[in-house]
């Protein structure tokens, strides 16, 4: 057995980066500088001929020859080794003893005592013991504010805050996961000189289908490269998958079905560089591929502490209001109050589904949660018109997700309180009365929604109502061609929808046109329009109007000649014998 001494240190060698990393917005205070200059820099960075955002946006969607090592670069594919806690203390064993001793891997100590001189918050894991011992199965808000104010909110912007990491490790290794530290390197989109490394944290819940094709795991994913109180960026997403896995991995009676893998991505404020190398060179060859299996979804959280039920509380970007106009208008007539956690998602059965399995667990404690759905997102981005404008969606963990060709149909929903467009309370406020403050009851919701939403979707006989992802006919080849065909028939539904809108448009044109038109001709409807014969190349008498549903007329004497041969000698017919039917009623479609 190995102590976890030399991972650890490992870990912080790798953490640690390169020194001269700095934030873009941030200076050392101590150092005198121009503000004028400062000012300048930020515009000619950000601002000018929007060229940053554009090339960005470019980086953001290339293939990954920036990562290095990534599956483009002529690396070959590393086999993960997996490391867990040793028989002497593992949860694991004690709740699924026919997995752990399957395990292939490293057992360490990960309550070796040596260890604590690499990690400096090691007095914490008692203290949070102590916080939840009276009821250990149930959502503790005291547990999730003391990681967040002890550990999470410490961290500095613009740099990986190695120390949380440790303690991250050791916190999930105690727990009895079976962790993965998936190292990468890459070049800085804005400077490719600069190399930069990062570590992504995985831990594994082995189910009892793991390893095999009929297994369905489900991705709990966050981050953990947070910027600290200074940026209000608390680590709210971490405290809530760290708690979570704290009582599941407690609980003796859930012993699930299907695999949770639990991830914590770096560099996610540097790109979301960790989750693109955790879909391309793990989820995609060590899971995927490997075993066979289809992951059944991904629950991507983002910040989910600040919630206020005070008037402009709550913004939205442009693209709220642009592709969700009812519920972005609805919120902000009722005063702009942040008191609901957004659902953010492409709007695809799967993950509608998704969506409405947290609400309801959400709404049976009395909370609200808004769906937001991009359908223009569920395409590949060379065919989103002006994506760039979307980067407030994309521009995250869970985008990576959407857009990757190698997980861009796996169900994935982002769960955020949409973070900078929202104002809340400081952490300060909270050291008066920390168990009433609306923030962390609204994060104890959100906790046990996500709780039981792991449980419904991995441990389905745990639940009565049925699980259209874990019945057994859905296995078959028949339920995905079903998927398949839900898919097709919701992008064409989208499609039509903005065909219809078109032609909408184009009839209130032609309508408004014959309001103004000055010729009293009784042929004068709304579908038709005034246009010269000489433009039509016809020998027509008179003036008629032609249909200009698409780009070119059609002539309307032409056409009533047409539809009058058909009709009237069918209704001929019919009145002077019986025996013959009506012609059926005519559907006429104009091509260009």
């Amino acid at each position: 057995m190995l102590k976890t001494f030399m991972i650890g240190e490992l870990l912080m060698h790798v953490l640690a980066g390169n020194n001269h990393k700095e934030a873009k917005h941030f200076h050392d205070k101590s150092v005198e500088i121009d503000s004028r200059k400062y000012l300048e820099n930020i515009y000619n960075y950000y601002l000018q001929d929007h060229k940053s955002a554009l090339n960005y946006t470019r980086w953001f969607f290339s293939p990954s020859e920036n990562i290095l090592g990534g599956p483009n670069s002529g690396v070959s594919y590393q086999t993960p080794t997996y490391i867990y806690q040793n028989t002497e203390r593992s949860k694991l064993l004690k709740k699924s003893p026919e997995i752990y001793n399957k395990l292939k891997g490293v057992s360490v100590d990960f309550y070796n005592r040596d260890d604590d001189i690499l990690d400096p918050f090691s007095h914490l894991h008692s203290e949070e013991e102590r916080l939840v011992s009276e009821s250990p199965l149930q959502v503790s808000q005291d547990a999730m504010l003391l990681n967040i104010r002890e550990v999470f909110s410490q961290s500095k912007p613009g740099r990986t805050n190695e120390k949380i990491g440790t303690f991250l490790y050791r916190k999930l290794g105690r727990s009895g996961l079976v962790l993965y530290l998936q190292t990468f390197q890459y070049k800085r989109w804005n400077n490719p000189n600069i190399q930069e490394s990062g570590v992504n944290i995985v831990g594994i819940l082995p189910g009892h289908h793991w390893e095999t094709s009929i297994d369905k795991p489900l991705i709990i994913s966050t981050y953990w490269d947070i910027e600290g109180e200074e940026t209000g960026d608390y680590g709210s997403g971490l405290a809530l998958m760290i708690e979570i896995v704290r009582i599941l991995m407690l609980d003796s009676s859930y012993r699930p079905d299907n695999t949770v893998i639990f991830v914590a991505f770096d560099k996610r404020h540097d790109g979301s560089i960790g989750s693109r190398t955790f879909i391309t060179d793990y989820l995609k060859p060590s899971i995927i591929n490997k075993f066979r299996c289809s992951v059944q979804g991904v629950i991507n959280i983002g910040s989910v502490l600040k919630f206020s039920s005070l008037n402009n509380s709550q913004k939205f970007p442009p693209t709220f209001y642009e592709e969700n106009p009812k519920t972005a208008h609805r919120i902000m007539s009722q005063g702009g109050k942040g008191d609901f956690v957004a659902a953010i998602h492409r709007g695809l059965g799967q993950e509608s589904y998704l969506a409405d399995v947290l609400k309801t667990h959400l709404m049976d404690q009395g909370y609200k949660q808004e769906s937001f759905t991009f359908s223009r997102l569920a395409t590949e981005h060379h065919f989103i018109e002006n994506i760039e404008h979307f980067s407030d969606i994309w521009n995250s963990d869970a985008g990576r997700f959407w857009f990757s060709h190698d997980s861009r149909k796996i169900p994935t929903i982002y769960l955020t309180d949409t973070e900078v467009y929202r104002t809340s309370e400081s952490l300060d406020s909270f050291q008066v009365d920390r168990r009433s403050s609306v923030e962390f009851s609204s994060l104890k919701a959100v906790t046990e929604s996500v709780l039981k939403t792991i449980k419904q979707l991995t441990d389905p006989d745990s639940y009565s109502q049925p699980n259209p992802f874990h019945r057994d006919e859905w296995s078959s080849p028949q339920p995905e061609n079903y998927f398949k065909l839900r898919q097709l028939f919701s992008k064409f539904l989208i499609n039509f929808s903005r065909w219809q809108k078109k032609v909408e448009k184009q009839l209130t044109n032609i309508e408004q046109s014959q309001k103004t038109s000055h010729n009293n001709n009784a042929n004068n409807i709304n579908l038709f329009q005034l246009h010269n014969l000489e433009s039509t190349n016809t020998s027509t008498e008179g003036e008629p109007y032609y249909v200009i549903v698409g780009h070119r007329p059609s002539n309307v004497e032409k056409l009533n000649s047409v539809i009058n041969d058909y009709y009237l000698s069918g209704g001929q017919n019919h009145q002077s014998n019986n025996s013959k039917a009506q012609n059926s009623p005519m559907v006429i479609k104009l091509v260009e």
